[in-house]
């Protein structure tokens, strides 16, 4: 038996009994089974008709997001940038002071300044390794060739020919190399 929503029953039989005796047969069922047919149908369309909502109101949801996603990302990356830009301008250069204190008041920092400002301190270092050997020296008066004899405190010695020596002062000398 089918049955569809305008309420009329179809039967459909096979064997000997006929049309008219099932019809009675049914008519008290009729009304029940109807009835259960269209509230079952309207459940379903209910059902579906929810799904079908659900589906169009999560796509437009999912519309609108990535539409206003498009609006929102340049501001975000704007304030984004602002954020480390203004966090950079005030941890990097408190790094660095605090790296430079750290090597400008260390101990090593101290020695090498030391060596420096003496007069002639790395200088002589350099003229001990060419002592007895040909030398140029450059200075601020001129260029000085020969044999390097002497390395004093503040001085060197320089013999241009067995007849003349020349002494070239630390505070005077720019470079020395073989001649």
């Amino acid at each position: 038996m089918k049955f569809c929503l305008s309420g009329k029953a179809r039967l459909s039989f096979s064997g000997g009994k006929s049309k008219g005796a099932a019809h009675n047969r049914l008519k008290g069922h009729k009304c029940k089974c109807i009835e259960r047919v269209v509230k079952r149908e309207i459940r379903e369309g209910f059902e579906e008709l929810e799904y079908r909502l659900r589906k169009t109101l999560v796509r437009a949801v999912r519309e609108e997001i990535f539409e206003s996603q498009k609006e929102l990302l340049p501001v975000i990356a704007a304030e984004v940038r602002s954020a480390v830009q203004q966090a950079i301008n005030q941890t990097v250069p408190q790094i660095v002071r605090t790296e430079l204190e750290s090597v400008l008041y260390s101990p090593q920092f101290a020695e090498y300044l030391t060596g420096i400002l003496s007069p002639g301190a790395g200088f002589g270092q350099i003229a001990r390794e060419y002592l007895g050997q040909e030398v140029e020296i450059t200075t601020t008066g001129g260029t000085v060739t020969g044999t390097l004899t002497e390395v004093n405190v503040d001085y060197v010695v320089v013999e241009e020919s067995p007849n003349s020596q020349v002494i070239v002062p630390f505070s005077g000398a720019i470079s020395i190399g073989a001649a």
